[in-house]
């Protein structure tokens, strides 16, 4: 699905599709209820009898009125009414399979497994159906997933094989979401997170030289449809955090700042230095960037510093409405984003762990066990 049917569904029905809301991994959504207005509607329990080695707990996606999150209790997945938190159906893949990550693209749900072992040599991808959970298509390989990667019908899958015997440690493939066939493969890189600039992907070197000819390479910049080489820099940086709305600037955290790049070209546009960049979320006309200890706003395009909060430990923040909310522990601060003013008080949605997802006129928050919802 590509970013601009994403924007425009977001318009229209406010889905939260992807982990970071669309395949830019922005965390914004321009559609939201005001938190005034928002009143606790149902909770789903933690499951009962976790399974060994279960998954981590992370925020569930939201599309097609249905919420899908990780069911804890079969390392699977479940999907329920996004309205009332009923139960819809659930899923366990076979054979151990440990459901990690999960998105929504062309009514299926795509569920990636995290194995629990690095002896784990397997490693699958399963799509189901969104209104029935039946599985439509499954691909094995040995190579890990490291997160959801998803544009343009394409997903990408592999990366490091820490259990491989094989020559090759690294392999990335990019899979059809309709079917689950492969259109490219690439040996030798992994990916730099989960961005995709209108179709551009960035992928790093990993080992032996994967680009003959280019001397060097830290980072390279492929299509998503063609797996195709784009640009490439030797410019060392720690990942990708996210895109503009636009899908022209790839937002780069550093060990000292953030950096920013042209996605069409890599040229260098904009850096700062505050300490190692952490959460980042974009909006049309700003990036909000976690440091240690504080969070901090730039102009999205020049770079111009905005604001500065102190702040313990903020994680990845949300750009929802006419708010921003940084999750900070069991808490989260909610701020106007143009100023970094306190907007208002969260006391009502604790406790809670990892940012909160905005879609449909409800707020979803987790408290790594149980999900509510604030409609």
């Amino acid at each position: 699905m590509s970013l601009s049917v994403l924007l425009a569904l977001v318009l229209a029905g406010s889905p939260w599709p992807l982990p970071g809301h669309d395949p830019a991994n922005t965390g914004w959504t321009p559609a939201a209820p005001a938190v005034s207005t928002l009143r606790h509607r149902w909770t789903i329990p933690a499951p009962v009898g976790v399974v060994d080695c279960a998954a981590p707990a992370v925020p569930p996606v939201v599309a097609d009125g249905r919420l899908f999150l990780l069911d804890r209790s079969t390392n699977g997945v479940a999907a329920h009414d996004a309205a009332t938190g009923a139960r819809l159906w659930t899923w366990q893949g076979v054979y151990y399979f440990r459901a990690a990550r999960l998105a929504v693209a062309d009514d299926l749900l795509i569920v990636v497994e995290e194995p629990c072992h690095l002896s784990d040599e397997d490693t699958r991808v399963a799509a189901l159906d969104v209104a029935t959970g039946a599985l439509r298509w499954q691909r094995y390989g040995s190579w890990r997933t490291p997160g959801i990667v998803l544009d343009r019908g394409i997903l990408v899958t592999g990366g490091n094989c820490p259990g491989c015997i094989s020559d090759i440690a690294y392999r990335m493939q990019g899979v059809r979401v309709a079917d689950g066939t492969e259109a490219w493969s690439t040996a030798w890189q992994d990916t730099a997170g989960p961005v995709s600039a209108n179709g551009r992907i960035l992928v790093t070197a990993a080992g032996r030289d994967p680009f003959p000819g280019v001397p060097d390479p830290k980072w390279t910049a492929l299509d998503i449809t063609t797996g195709r080489r784009i640009w490439h820099t030797r410019i060392p940086f720690a990942g990708v955090r996210a895109a503009d709305p636009g899908g022209t600037r790839f937002y780069l955290a550093e060990s000292h700042g953030l950096r920013v790049v042209a996605a069409a070209t890599g040229k260098r546009l904009w850096r700062t230095g505050a300490g190692r960049a952490g959460g980042v979320a974009v909006d049309d006309r700003r990036v909000y960037v976690s440091f240690p200890g504080q969070v901090r706003a730039y102009d999205a395009a020049s770079g111009r510093f905005r604001w500065s909060r102190p702040m313990t430990a903020p994680g990845r923040p949300v750009r929802a409405g006419s708010l921003l909310y940084v999750p900070t522990g069991t808490t989260m601060a909610i701020l106007d984003p143009a100023t970094g003013a306190t907007a208002a008080l969260s006391a009502a949605f604790r406790p809670m762990s990892g940012p909160p997802v905005v879609a449909d006129g409800r707020m979803y928050i987790t408290n790594g066990a149980t999900v509510r919802a604030y409609e």
